[in-house]
């Protein structure tokens, strides 16, 4: 893949798991790619119920990337698999871009020392691990065995290829 092809870098994962500090590690080193943080939309329906909110944020972050104009963008999320993967593959095909899928997990346990460190509580939500490490057409990073800094260069090479 050439770097100046249109693509989505997708990269999903469980909660604490270090998306968002190797996507932010990623745009220091590449200023072509906009950034798209799954949690700012998820903030924004911090009153509805966990069903209601779910839907609301993946409708927002789903809508966001239709309407994006940028060649490169890397988009930080949670869902791994099913209809709301399924539907930014269909976007990413429709307005011509690849699709990159970068899932970074740990561990449960791991995770959820992580989370009560930064949030006070351990609720992961629905989390499975050994899914992850099945699925294809993916590139997985245990961010329990390697460095931020390590996965960010593999990434980094991977989209630059």
């Amino acid at each position: 893949m050439k770097a100046t092809n249109k693509q989505l870098i997708y990269v999903s994962g469980p909660p604490c798991a270090g998306k968002s500090s190797i996507c932010r590690e990623m745009v220091k080193m590449n200023h072509s790619l906009k950034y798209t943080l799954g949690d700012e939309h998820w903030i924004l329906n911090e009153h509805d119920d966990f069903s209601t909110r779910v839907e609301k944020t993946n409708r927002a972050i789903l809508s966001s990337v239709k309407e994006n104009k940028e060649d490169r963008i890397i988009l930080e999320w949670v869902p791994s698999f099913g209809p709301f993967v399924e539907s930014l593959k269909g976007i990413c095909k429709i307005n011509e871009y690849d699709f990159i899928h970068i899932i970074i997990y740990a561990p449960k346990q791991i995770l959820e020392l992580r989370k009560l460190e930064r949030d006070g509580n351990m609720d992961l939500g629905p989390v499975d691990i050994d899914k992850y490490r099945d699925l294809m057409d993916v590139i997985a990073f245990d961010s329990s065995n390697q460095t931020i800094e390590s996965i960010v260069h593999q990434c980094v090479k991977i989209i630059d290829e």
